[in-house]
């Protein structure tokens, strides 16, 4: 991690430790936007970060940082998204300038077409689960067209379908019948990130967010244990207490480490991402189950912040990817190389990008 890197993180863990209330949160579950916290956001520069010269586009592991301290705070922010939305931008060699609202980026893998030439853009298909697509300025996207795949930026669309996860994040769905589109939002054909690597990014950010959610749940289980008391003595010297809490501990630590293994490979390291996203999503199950367990019926009360993290991991496990469908895609890669190179890929898996498909 670099110098820069580590003082982002910092900047954003010491705002979010102040700004990310209990009130500020249930306000966001309500439906209302945060408009102060996004401003103090942008105000620190976590909403358009460009590491180095400022035409270079936003480094990964600088986004993956910024994730996991949101993930660690709950913060009801798209922030990931946003960046994200950025960088896809910044790959397409579009203007990333927007207003002071967030930009956005689908949940799903959409089917997006863009037909028609300059100065007659029509956009046709469907974005389903799009993070805050009610309060989003722009959704930037990825369709298809004649030329290839092509980065487009979405502005003023309105929400064809409102729904949220079980956190009671906004998941919206837009549909689009011939929508016209502007020509500075459209990017030049083959440019960019396509809709696959796009996807990709997005299951790692959403990985570290889950590694900074399991360590606030680690660290509460924790403090927990060292609190309550049961038959005369706090109920972490209990053997199987103990236990649970480093099985908990190990699993956020694996994590941890498959997204900042992924983070520093940067684009390109599909097989990574793939690795990381699929060790989140697992862990997360192992570290829920075990912080609920350790808190008993106190940690399922409504009232409890222990359900801010643990409901986000709930959902943020199966978006972009659950660990059932990146094994499998890991299981397609191994195929191609067959038993003998399985060994080799793992280690280097450099060299075997010509191999990864979407």
């Amino acid at each position: 991690m670099s110098d820069l890197t580590k003082m982002i993180g910092e900047s954003a863990a010491r705002l979010f430790a102040d700004t990310c209330t209990e009130p500020l949160r249930l306000q966001a579950e309500d439906g209302i936007w945060p408009h102060a916290l996004w401003e103090q956001s942008a105000e620190l520069g976590l909403t358009a970060i460009y590491p180095g010269d400022d035409e270079d586009e936003l480094d990964l592991s600088a986004l993956a940082t910024i994730a996991e301290v949101a993930g660690a705070h709950a913060v009801p922010l798209p922030l990931v998204e946003n960046l994200l939305a950025h960088r896809a931008l910044a790959a397409a060699n579009m203007d990333a300038a927007t207003g002071k609202g967030p930009c956005t980026i689908a949940g799903l893998v959409s089917d997006l077409r863009l037909c028609g030439a300059p100065g007659a853009w029509r956009l046709s298909g469907t974005l389903m689960r799009v993070p805050w697509g009610r309060d989003a300025e722009c959704i930037v996207a990825v369709a298809e067209s004649d030329g290839g795949h092509r980065t487009v930026a979405v502005r003023g669309a309105g929400v064809s379908h409102t729904d949220a996860n079980c956190a009671r994040e906004p998941r919206d769905t837009f549909v689009f019948d011939a929508w016209a589109v502007p020509d500075d939002a459209v990017s030049d054909p083959g440019t960019g990130m396509d809709a696959a690597s796009l996807y990709r990014e997005a299951a790692l950010v959403r990985s570290a967010q889950m590694a900074g959610a399991m360590q606030s749940v680690l660290d509460m289980t924790v403090r927990y244990t060292r609190e309550r008391v049961q038959f005369g003595r706090a109920i972490g010297q209990f053997q199987a207490v103990q236990h649970q809490v480093v099985e908990m501990a190990s699993q956020a630590a694996a994590a941890k480490a498959a997204v900042e293994a992924a983070a520093l490979v940067g684009r390109g390291g599909a097989f990574e991402a793939a690795v990381a996203k699929l060790r989140a999503s697992e862990a997360a199950g192992a570290v829920i189950a075990g912080a609920h367990q350790v808190h008993g019926a106190m940690g399922f009360t409504y009232e409890h912040p222990l359900r801010f993290h643990t409901r986000r991991l709930m959902a943020w496990r199966d978006e972009y990817g659950s660990d059932a469908e990146w094994a499998c895609w890991i299981g397609d890669q191994v195929a191609r190389v067959g038993g003998d190179g399985l060994w080799a890929m793992i280690v280097a898996p450099e060299h075997y990008r010509d191999l990864q498909t979407n």
